[in-house]
């Protein structure tokens, strides 16, 4: 089955002595296995590398030994916890022909304990560790003797769909899959608030008023106050029937009895984006992600972002940091990012350097958002 080259999580169904489901979930696959395919191997070995570690490249090589010599009883999967931009840009240069995958949000790293690389893990297919350690300590003869304990289990066979599964990334939301130049009554909108935050119905929109608004208004979350009424989870359907010069805001508020109301002009304290080096800048070729993919993929220490623009990259910092971070240019293209998010510093040396963006302090004159009750509106006839 051909795996998809966008943001996906490979989630490998494995079921513990207990029965329930453990799950080895990554960020996003870079290739497929080249050597074999999968085909209920008994045995998965996790081999954690990462482009930094010079070790790590003859372990790897000596793994593709492995997976070539037991193709039918192990299946490898090599995995970074780096961006994918940057293992894509390494393996061009230094091929590795088992499945990789990026873990750049560290869950697997924290899971199994990894504290130095290279480092691997042996796995049944029913998710119970076998052995862990440096990969050069697993011998020949240690595989042999694992092939033979895992015998019983070929009767286990999940199917490849159960081991590799698309899951959507919480990301930017693009307006243009939102707005539509179809004009309708408002009637047709449907608006319901959400207290079961189980419930299953599909919604073209569901989350927070207070993230419907920043959404809508293209803002950080920083501008809409926070408060009982804005926090209210809602779904709504029918989007796609309004374009934005509709009034898709206030039918949604109207709905729900709310006006939206913003504050005059106040100062506050704000990073300001301003592009120095425009030659820099990386066009729209960089990240390759399936169309309707998520705008950013967001991990504990890196963030890449496909086909956005620097202003939604500033509101996306700024949700990201919560602090604001504000973008006054003209530059209005798309483009592509990864960088590091988790410290400040480092996050505007490498946007300087890479990207030709220039982060200072400044203060900033903005608009802040809220909600007031629709009856709460009395009118007042003055009498003299």
């Amino acid at each position: 089955m051909m795996i998809k080259r966008v943001v996906l999580f490979l989630l490998v169904s494995f079921f513990a002595k207990a029965g329930q489901c453990q799950l080895l979930s990554v960020d996003a696959i870079i290739s497929q296995n080249q050597i074999v395919n999968y085909k209920n191997q008994n045995l998965i070995l996790v081999d954690f590398w990462a482009t930094w570690c010079s070790p790590c490249i003859p372990a790897t090589k000596q793994l593709e030994v492995v997976q070539e010599s037991f193709k039918d009883d192990i299946f490898v999967i090599s995995i970074s916890d780096e961006s994918s931009y940057k293992i894509k840009s390494f393996v061009k240069t230094k091929p590795i022909h088992l499945l990789i995958a990026s873990d750049q949000s560290g869950d697997l790293i924290k899971k199994y304990d990894v504290s130095y690389r290279p480092f691997a893990v042996l796995l049944n297919k029913k998710g119970q560790v076998l052995w862990k350690g440096k990969p050069g300590d697993l011998s020949l003869k240690h595989i042999e003797k694992f092939i033979k304990s895992t015998r019983n289990l070929d009767s286990y066979k999940p199917e490849l769909e159960e081991l590799i599964k698309q899951k959507d990334n919480q990301g930017l939301i693009r307006t243009k899959s939102i707005y539509s130049n179809i004009n309708t009554s408002t009637n047709s909108l449907y608006v319901d608030k959400i207290n079961d935050l189980n419930i299953k119905d599909e919604y073209e929109f569901r989350g927070s008023i207070r993230n419907f608004i920043a959404m809508h208004n293209k803002c950080p979350l920083l501008l809409v106050d926070k408060n009982s009424d804005t926090e209210q989870e809602i779904g709504i359907r029918n989007i796609h029937q309004f374009s934005e010069k509709d009034g898709l805001i206030d039918s949604v508020l109207s709905k729900l009895n709310y006006v939206l109301i913003s504050d005059s002009l106040i100062d506050y304290p704000c990073y300001k984006m301003e592009v120095e080096k425009s030659e820099l800048l990386w066009d729209t070729s960089q990240l390759e992600w399936e169309a309707n993919s998520p705008a950013y993929l967001l991990g504990e220490v890196n963030i890449e972002c496909d086909n956005i623009s620097i202003k939604d990259l500033s509101n996306v910092l700024s949700n990201l940091k919560k602090e604001l971070i504000v973008y006054n240019g003209l530059d209005s293209s798309l483009h592509d990012f990864s960088f590091v998010h988790s410290e400040m510093n480092l996050m505007t040396d490498e946007l300087k350097n890479t990207f030709g963006i220039l982060v200072k302090r400044g203060t900033c004159n903005i608009i802040k958002y809220n909600l007031e009750h629709k009856q709460s509106k009395v009118s007042i006839l003055k009498i003299d």
